[in-house]
């Protein structure tokens, strides 16, 4: 459950190499390697394995963590760890829980469990509700460094002490975006 990777040895022209000519098939995988997953991070693991000495294995709870159970559910009712390198059997490691870690540290989150913070829904569990009071800490210290445009209005009332006044009620409609004056401005090339 690789969630986060450094490009440090990735070049940009060899990275947009294999987005442009890149094999992908839905039953195969990419390059026909069974590695799965259409998206960056697919591409990455199968650029990974086949370069393992380029990238490194990082913690999962600490860079890219998802804050959520370290057990799941099999379509057969068994139950296995989260990361598919441990075992729920072992008594030397059992599967590890990072919502454990402190939150201190941690240093990215992946919001694929918790939802995203402009969701403006309530997170399950205590460690997702930190990481969005942080996102909210941090989009409100962005949009007061660099936005050349007036501060979005901060007076929503649905749980301000996680949501930081940005959330009106429950639900995407109940987001405040940012203010900007010339719209959202389209993506004009693939780094």
């Amino acid at each position: 459950m690789l969630t986060f990777y450094v490009l440090s040895s990735l070049s940009i022209s060899l990275f947009s190499q294999y987005l442009q000519n890149g094999f992908y098939d839905a039953i195969d995988g990419w390059f026909g390697k069974g590695i799965m997953g259409m998206s960056f991070q697919g591409m990455l693991s199968w650029y990974y394995s086949n370069n393992s000495n380029r990238g490194e294995e990082l913690d999962y709870c600490v860079y890219g963590n998802f804050f959520d159970p370290p057990l799941v559910t099999d379509i057969n009712g068994n139950q296995n760890c989260q990361n598919e390198f441990e075992s729920i059997n072992s008594e030397a490691a059992p599967c590890t829980d990072c919502r454990t870690y402190s939150f201190d540290d941690v240093k990215t989150v992946n919001f694929a469990y918790c939802g995203p913070p402009w969701s403006c829904t309530l997170p399950v569990n205590l460690q997702c509700r930190s990481a969005h009071r942080l996102w909210f800490e941090m989009r409100k210290e962005f949009e007061e460094l660099y936005s050349p445009y007036p501060i979005a209005s901060v007076e929503g009332t649905y749980y301000p002490h996680i949501y930081n006044g940005y959330c009106t009620k429950e639900g995407y409609d109940g987001y405040t975006p940012m203010n900007y004056s010339h719209g959202p401005q389209p993506i004009t090339s693939v780094i």
